[in-house]
């Protein structure tokens, strides 16, 4: 029983890491590509299986690393996404898988106290859970991570993410989450408890995180809004100063025909002087900077 389930939980664990992956833009060739990875995947699923309770020669957290960069290598392998991504989804597929496996062992331990259960109905209920589970986060936590359609996972965010992996990877590694059929559910309990905790403060970290950037993009929106009310208001008043002098040429033109040529002269002079200032242009080899500062000057 102990072989069977560990096979079918690490072949879940993979299968979680496509689900949290689908909708990214895959790589090129990907059919071939998630064939030949997906195959070499079960082998080694099965193989840890193989390992997993028995003697081996390293510590069973060298499998565990093992097999973290091994499914993190599976994603970047068949999709577009960067490793702050991957690592991202990858702490998400872990912890529900371990809430998919944990919950089934406390409900397994709760039904034997009443009925005892084949392996075989064991296995069977183990995978139905994991089918019933995955389709859910598919519908629920897959679709509300991303934010427009793109996840954006920066240093701060994946930092949390990581600690808050590690917190609910020590609660996991409790011995009694690790035996519960065998041990007091009531001591196991607040465990699993706090795992959930920690897997809703990673989904709470995940909106914080969408709201603080919602919340530059708002001020950015609002940074423009107010640059393009101070440009219109530049604008307003560069043409009123062109409509005012505009109207000055024509009073000017009209009294040069009636002045001697002396005055005409420094009628010309103030004409000269009033259109030097708009051949003053500002060229610096960028088109916009040029224009914005051309208008500055003016």
């Amino acid at each position: 029983m102990l072989q069977i389930g560990s096979a079918i939980c690490e072949i879940a664990l993979w299968l979680g890491g496509i689900i949290f992956l689908h909708r990214e833009e895959k790589r090129k060739n990907f059919s071939v590509r998630i064939w030949i990875s997906s195959i070499i995947a079960l082998v080694l699923s099965i193989v840890l299986s193989i390992y997993y309770g028995g003697d081996f020669p390293f510590p069973k957290i060298v499998l565990q690393i093992f097999s973290t960069i091994a499914l993190i290598g599976y994603m970047l392998w068949n999709w577009k996404v960067t490793p702050s991504v991957a690592i991202y989804n990858f702490i998400w597929t872990r912890i529900v898988w371990w809430l998919i496996i944990e919950t089934w062992q406390f409900a397994i331990a709760v039904l034997e106290r009443v009925v005892p259960l084949s392996v075989h109905g064991k296995c069977i209920s183990l995978v139905v859970l994991f089918m019933f589970s995955y389709a859910l986060c598919d519908r629920t936590i897959c679709r509300w991570i991303p934010e427009n359609g793109q996840k954006r996972i920066g240093p701060r965010k994946l930092t949390a993410a990581i600690l808050i992996c590690v917190i609910f990877e020590l609660l996991a590694y409790r011995p009694e989450l690790l035996n519960v059929e065998e041990t007091n559910l009531l001591n196991a309990f607040p465990l699993f408890l706090l795992q959930w905790i920690s897997a809703i403060v990673l989904y709470l970290q995940n909106e914080l995180f969408r709201k603080s950037s919602m919340k530059q993009e708002l001020e950015l929106v609002n940074l423009l809004l107010e640059k393009e009310h101070e440009q219109y208001r530049l604008s307003k008043e560069n043409i009123a100063i062109i409509n005012q002098k505009c109207h000055d040429l024509k009073h000017q033109i009209r009294a040069v025909r009636k002045v001697t040529e002396e005055e005409r002269d420094q009628y010309l002079r103030e004409v000269e002087e009033s259109i030097s200032i708009y051949e003053s242009i500002v060229q610096t080899g960028n088109e916009v900077l040029d224009t914005i500062l051309t208008e500055k000057s003016l």
